[in-house]
């Protein structure tokens, strides 16, 4: 399977999922207070990485064949405190980076509508650097069509805990109403 770097894992849940898939590698990054409290899962590795902090990404690409990256969750976070930076620069030059230095050059962000503008606004940030984004649909939650995963994950369809579901593969993300999913990739 390939390998896979989480931008922002907060507990991991994503990371776990993937790594359960059969992934090479999964490495879940976050700031390094959240990575030491994070819980530890079978075949996640744990990096800490701040949004921006390029050389600590270098660092990660250096120890792990990384092919694509996903994060989940992570546009809504204006800043830290009152007193750092809004955080979408900082994550637009991870991603940057990070896609840049993936084999297949692509990635996937999932997350839940709440900041239309702010939503606008990174992906903006993105296109500037070279990097292009796909909306795949607006989502009920809890439901992502398995063509939209099938090229990360081929096995899916004979995953017998997907039940009558044959087109849908299981998401756990938090509840909403609308989810995006958004494919993005290095443009040459």
């Amino acid at each position: 399977g390939a390998g896979v770097l989480e931008v922002g894992a907060g507990l991991g849940l994503l990371a776990s999922r993937l790594a359960a898939e059969g992934r090479s590698s999964v490495v879940a990054t976050d700031l390094a207070g959240r990575v030491e409290a994070a819980p530890r899962r079978s075949g996640v590795q744990w990096r800490p990485h701040a949004w921006g902090d390029l050389a600590s990404l270098r660092a990660i690409f250096a120890s792990f064949a990384i092919d694509l990256v996903v994060a989940a969750e992570v546009l809504h976070w204006p800043a830290l405190s009152v007193l750092d930076e809004d955080t979408l620069e900082p994550l637009s030059t991870t991603f940057d980076l990070a896609l840049r230095r993936a084999t297949r050059r692509a990635g996937v962000i999932a997350y839940r509508e709440r900041d239309v503008e702010r939503e606008r606004t990174f992906f903006a940030m993105l296109a500037r650097r070279g990097v292009s984004h796909t909306f795949v649909s607006p989502l009920p939650v809890f439901r992502l069509p398995a063509h939209v995963l099938a090229p990360w994950s081929p096995h899916l369809a004979d995953d017998p805990r997907r039940g009558d579901h044959a087109d849908d593969a299981d998401l756990d993300l938090a509840p909403a109403n609308t989810l995006r999913l958004v494919r993005l990739r290095v443009d040459d």
